[in-house]
């Protein structure tokens, strides 16, 4: 989002509608929003407006995203991501919102920064301490094997972007195996997404040719689909309907 267009919550709104239209360009069923309200809505507003301007932005990320479902058929949720150090501490106000915001689909919320240690003990403090169901990324947790092994066995539920992970340095090009290559072999519970493809100038279907590359096979990409959707924050009647979609469409392509 352009610095001019924060606190605009016309171009707000609008951002999460075209949001809905890319994914519908990349074959996307079902998405989960994450964003941070109060960076859309922006220190001086957030001053000004509190409480009220963040459920205000809410609000019309939902009816853009609601306006793209409509139009595109591709389902969404929200996720609220919130830091404790903004300039402000945002987790009050995300945990208020997170609670009275669930008619505008938010199904949960994100904490960014919870520990300045990085590497696979930045992950023990999420699934040990935070008691996180996902982990953004995660890719250092194999090079802990006593942290990857609780993780497996909890079923700990990894987001990984495979181009986002090389152009952002978080596995180096040279990485003989990626992460998620190994997280494949050791059946971990992953999936696989784009992170901020207006950013990185790569969207999810190229994420999936990467991992084609890698040797992945159309029986793995359905097995990620399915881990994906059971980790999924929708309403478990929800859930089933999106698994019940991803098992006939994997089978009316075998049949194709």
């Amino acid at each position: 989002m352009l610095e001019d267009q924060i606190g605009d919550l016309d171009a707000v709104e609008r951002f999460a509608y075209e949001f809905i239209e890319d994914c519908s360009k990349n074959n996307v069923a079902y998405v989960e929003v994450r964003y941070m309200p109060h960076k859309l809505l922006g220190t001086e507003l957030y001053q000004m407006l509190g409480y009220e301007g963040l459920k205000e932005t809410v609000r019309r990320v939902y009816q853009g995203l609601k306006r793209g479902e409509d139009e595109f058929q591709v389902k969404s949720k929200s996720i609220l991501s919130c830091a404790t150090k903004w300039p402000v501490d945002t987790v009050p106000d995300t945990l208020r919102l997170a609670q009275n915001c669930t008619h505008y689909g938010v199904v949960g919320i994100d904490l960014l920064s919870i520990q300045p240690e990085t590497g696979p003990h930045g992950r023990f403090f999420a699934v040990e301490i935070y008691h996180t169901d996902r982990v953004g990324h995660g890719y250092s947790v194999v090079e802990d094997s006593n942290i990857y092994n609780s993780c497996l066995q909890k079923r700990i539920h990894f987001e990984c972007c495979p181009w986002s992970s090389y152009l952002t340095g978080a596995v180096p090009f040279h990485t003989r195996t990626h992460p998620i290559a190994q997280f494949a072999k050791d059946n971990a519970n992953f999936s696989l997404n784009s992170d901020d493809p207006t950013l990185t100038g790569r969207y999810l279907n190229e994420d999936y040719q990467l991992a084609q590359s890698w040797g992945f096979t159309r029986e793995q990409f359905k097995i990620i689909n399915l881990n994906a959707a059971e980790a999924s924050f929708q309403p478990e009647h929800e859930k089933k309907e999106l698994i019940k979609l991803l098992e006939s469409e994997y089978s009316d392509n075998n049949e194709s």
